[in-house]
């Protein structure tokens, strides 16, 4: 993932927890990216990343008061991803914002239903532009 911020240099931050199908063609990131900004500090989770517990435990002892996932989820995963990201949100008490995809990949339709969740966990806005999968959530 390539992270740019307005005068600063260019980050990278490269998936830490692959999922298992993942496994044969890539290879782990070793350490998170923290971006200060604003007085905040952002981190970075890619897909399966954010139904990995130690991996939003891991950003939250180094500090992380925002978390953005970038993933690619159907609208089943789509689901399961709210409700986690909602938990992470509320347990670790951090603002959590969802980009998902949108549009057929590999085998499988991408939702959308971009989202983000306030400290207290609770859904903030999301949205939606794909017809496919009205009122999912």
């Amino acid at each position: 993932m390539l992270v740019f911020i307005p005068n600063q240099p260019r980050q990278v931050y490269s998936k830490q927890y692959l999922h298992a199908d993942e496994e044969p063609y890539f290879i782990p990131g070793r350490k998170p990216v923290l971006i200060r900004w604003k007085e905040r500090t952002i981190s970075f989770a890619i897909c399966y990343e954010v139904f990995v517990p130690e991996h939003a435990c891991n950003v939250i002892q180094n500090g992380a008061d925002i978390y953005i996932a970038s993933v690619a989820k159907s609208a089943k995963g789509v689901v399961r991803a709210y409700k986690r990201l909602a938990q992470i949100a509320g347990d670790f008490g951090i603002t959590v914002l969802m980009a998902n995809s949108v549009g057929y990949q590999d085998n499988f339709q991408s939702a959308g239903f971009s989202a983000s969740w306030s400290k207290d966990g609770e859904l903030a806005g999301k949205y939606h532009k794909h017809r496919a999968v009205p009122n999912l959530i």
